[in-house]
């Protein structure tokens, strides 16, 4: 169990939801040491979401389900009317409630591979928690595994992993040569080339092929960071076991159409992965499958002609994103101004084996960032958390 303390909370005098172990930390960087800690507000024990009445906010209660929050959508002529938050107060008057709780380092956030510093809650070195560094010293003293199945938000067989920046994102990125090697290998040092380019040069070269030098150990000289992206063969074992899973759920007549969390930097995944050298999946434990929709061929049609956005994306199923068809979705891709990786036949392929769905394809634009044109309002469509507009922190829910 990477977090002991996490999961002793949920068993607490007060229960809570929570990624970070026992300790303090200033996560709002203000100077000042866990100042603003949730509060059981209802004294039932229990630290969950309350609702807070904003005419500018972004959430609203369910029509059939008051219960229950969903995000407003105004093309569909929904008003948000609230805010969510962590139950408790504002209590350093900075305007963010339960910002600065008593909890320290998050371990899943501390081990060596793409630690994600400056963010305090990552801690002010990799293997700083007693957590992260006594998993990595049991496992380096045990050299004889060769399979890790981690158990924690991210499911691998639902969305297959993918990268969370530096090395894994070499499609578009350019290098210049050091003028020294440049001359050796043959290559401008005045000239920008992509890994694929020096690749193809090196890989010919005797003292290249004598070393077994791999196209992973070139991007790491030309500083490309670490390795993010998960190499081909293991990929197609995951993707495989991937439609697997999808085709157990469709026997069982569940839908396979859910978000599916990404573990991310720091995580004990790649790191299991990428330095301790051994195969390694994530899979989550609680997702709880939906029964899967019955649709006619009307309805397939009728959602095909609904206008495809980046909002509806958020709410489509991979049936109906499918239903649109090469043409359209390439049109859609060309209007938001999508970088030219994402092409509509990769995306129809990546949705129709499952690998995305269309609420994360459109959380993926938006992140990568569209074109100029409309870039002000896809920023705004992908960012979360600014000014009043703020989102449920997710990751405050989660723990190993």
């Amino acid at each position: 169990m990477l977090n002991p303390d996490a999961h002793d909370g949920l068993f607490a005098a007060l229960r809570q939801l929570r990624s970070g172990a026992d300790g303090r930390l200033d996560r709002d960087v203000d100077g000042l040491i866990a100042e603003d800690a949730a509060n059981d507000l209802d004294g039932d024990g229990r630290i969950t979401r309350m609702r807070i009445a904003d005419p500018a906010a972004e959430w609203l209660a369910h029509p059939e389900n008051p219960r229950v929050m969903v995000r407003a959508n105004a093309e569909k002529g929904w008003i948000g009317a609230y805010r969510l938050e962590s139950e408790g107060g504002d209590d350093d008057g900075d305007g963010e409630f339960n910002e600065d709780g008593p909890f320290g380092v998050v371990p899943d956030m501390n081990f060596a591979h793409g630690w994600p510093f400056p963010d305090p809650e990552a801690g002010p070195w990799a293997s700083f928690s007693s957590e992260s560094q006594a998993i990595m010293d049991f496992l380096l003293a045990r050299r004889n595994i060769a399979l890790a199945v981690v158990y924690g938000p991210a499911n691998n067989f639902l969305a297959s992993p993918q990268s969370f920046g530096g090395g894994g994102d070499l499609g578009t990125m350019k290098f210049t040569i050091p003028e020294q090697i440049a001359g050796f290998i043959g290559l401008d040092p005045e000239v920008e080339y992509t890994l694929d380019e020096v690749w193809e040069v090196v890989k010919v070269l005797p003292f290249a092929r004598q070393s077994g030098i791999t196209k992973e150990q070139v991007a790491q000289f030309l500083g490309a960071g670490p390795a993010t992206q998960v190499a081909d063969g293991d990929m197609e074992w995951i993707n495989a076991q991937g439609r697997d899973y999808s085709e157990r759920l469709e026997e069982a007549e569940l839908s396979a159409d859910r978000p599916a969390e990404q573990y991310s930097r720091g995580g004990l995944t790649p790191w299991l992965y990428y330095q301790y050298a051994v195969f390694a999946v994530e899979l989550d434990v609680w997702g709880i499958p939906k029964a899967k929709k019955e649709e006619d061929a009307e309805e397939g049609e009728e959602s095909a002609e609904e206008p495809l956005t980046l909002e509806s994306l958020e709410d489509m199923s991979s049936e109906e994103f499918l239903a649109f068809g090469e043409e359209k979705i390439a049109a859609f891709l060309e209007e938001i101004g999508a970088p030219e990786q994402i092409t509509a036949e990769m995306a129809m392929q990546r949705v129709e084996a499952g690998q995305i769905t269309p609420p994360q394809m459109a959380k993926m634009v938006a992140q990568m960032g569209a074109g100029d044109s409309d870039e002000g309002e896809l920023a705004d469509q992908g960012r979360e958390g600014d000014g009043d507009h703020r989102p449920v922190d997710f990751r405050q829910c989660r723990q190993r």
